[in-house]
């Protein structure tokens, strides 16, 4: 077979030797990561729910290790901690589109090979591991003390489109007991990190029993770690996604509590 250059983007699978010794110029990949951070099957989605500040995507030689060869481009990619999974993965092909087009004159010519032109990925710092996301991640527990509402809000953010992000509240009509409360679970489309004190009923005895804050344009989550995510956007069984505003108007008269989780 005569082949100059394979190129791949995010290939979530290891190469074979004999597979990589087939192009001439060697195999490139386009990686949604700044490199060595990152390196894996789901490096969106876990640079997100860490909540960084800047991603990215690179060019890189692809060697027998997962992500590990050499990198012939990055570009950044600074965030502003609003940006969802799946129009971030599809902005950061893009760019790496380009990087590509940017690198190949080099490769043709000579000046970028696998062992000359390159920059080594320990130069730019210690590796990181983007694990493949399970549905099984995707409840939010807001009564894990570890989970802030900055963190829940950037797992929300991370896990937008698939598997997508699910809680269990506890809804009773304010005439009911709790005990008779039921049991819904809302997948979660779009969240806020929101401030303290903001709102009739944002009290210390709502927190305490872990009661939702009805507003107008969002539900009022309390965290364990003392902040409060507001859902501005959800979707509940059987229908398709809505503001929480409209969501909110199907509750009047009702007391929304959140459900701790029993996922491990």
């Amino acid at each position: 077979m005569d082949v100059d250059l394979m190129v791949t983007a995010a290939y979530g699978n290891f190469l074979p030797q004999r597979f990589l010794d087939i192009p001439r110029l060697g195999t490139l990949n386009i990686h949604p990561s700044l490199l060595p951070q990152f390196r894996g099957a789901a490096p969106v989605q876990r640079a997100l729910e860490a909540g960084v500040d800047v991603t990215g995507v690179s060019v890189a030689y692809t060697v027998l290790k997962m992500d590990a060869g050499p990198v012939l481009r990055r570009i950044e990619r600074p965030l502003l901690g609003d940006e969802k999974h799946p129009e971030l993965l599809e902005e950061l092909f893009g760019l790496g589109a380009r990087a590509l087009v940017d690198a190949l004159p080099d490769v043709w010519s000579g000046a970028a090979a696998f062992d000359a032109g390159t920059t080594p990925q320990e130069s730019y710092g210690e590796a990181s591991h983007a694990a493949k996301v399970s549905v099984e991640e995707s409840e939010l527990d807001f009564c894990d003390g570890e989970l802030s509402a900055r963190r829940l809000h950037d797992k929300v953010r991370g896990f937008a489109g698939w598997p997508g992000t699910k809680a269990t509240f506890a809804v009773r009509k304010e005439t009911e007991a709790a005990a008779d409360a039921k049991e819904v679970s809302l997948k979660i489309v779009t969240t806020r990190v929101g401030g303290e004190g903001e709102g009739e009923g944002d009290d210390a005895a709502a927190r305490a029993a872990g009661t939702v804050v009805i507003r107008k344009d969002c539900m009022r989550v309390p965290c364990a770690d003392g902040g409060w995510l507001e859902i501005t956007e959800l979707q509940p069984p059987g229908k398709k996604a809505m503001s929480a505003r409209d969501y909110v108007n199907g509750l009047k008269g009702s007391v929304v509590a959140v459900k701790k989780t029993t996922t491990s």
